[in-house]
């Protein structure tokens, strides 16, 4: 009978079976992705927050938004990155203080999870909670600025 895959690595002589699958998707890991809008040593700040087990798929600088009572209050500013999670095997939305060096906010992404675009501001994603049913704004900076004269 044939192999249909070619032979894994071996260490010393044995075929290396699960820890050699290991090593390849560790290896396989995407690198950090962080933000345009922060300088390289803030993304850096960013991903050493992270530890050693998350890898950041983007970056953004927000102002993390919470409905109550039918209008927005800013709750927390801050930089925010979709994480995943290696050790939990997730996703999550993480906000951090980069400047104080603690993350200031998480929200595990689940299974359905949709987030809702906002016609009426380009910069502003939105979404609600599955158990709670609370609903969270996050309002990006886009690193324009107008100025009226």
């Amino acid at each position: 009978m044939s192999a249909l895959y070619p032979p894994g690595p071996s260490i010393g002589g044995m075929m290396a079976k699960n820890g050699g699958a290991q090593q390849d998707r560790k290896r396989k890991r995407p690198p950090n992705s962080g933000s345009i809008l922060l300088e390289n040593q803030e993304n850096q700040m960013l991903f050493s927050l992270l530890g050693s087990d998350n890898v950041s798929l983007s970056a953004g600088v927000v102002e993390l938004l919470e409905a109550r009572n039918h209008k927005w209050n800013c709750t927390n500013r801050g930089v925010i990155s979709l994480v995943k999670d290696y050790r939990n095997r997730a996703y999550f939305i993480r906000l951090f203080d980069i400047l104080e060096g603690h993350q200031l906010w998480e929200f595990r992404l689940y299974r359905g999870f949709e987030l809702i675009d906002q016609q009426h501001c380009a910069n502003l994603l939105t979404f609600e909670t599955e158990l709670d049913g609370h609903v969270y704004g996050l309002n990006f900076s886009s690193g324009i600025t107008s100025i009226n004269d």
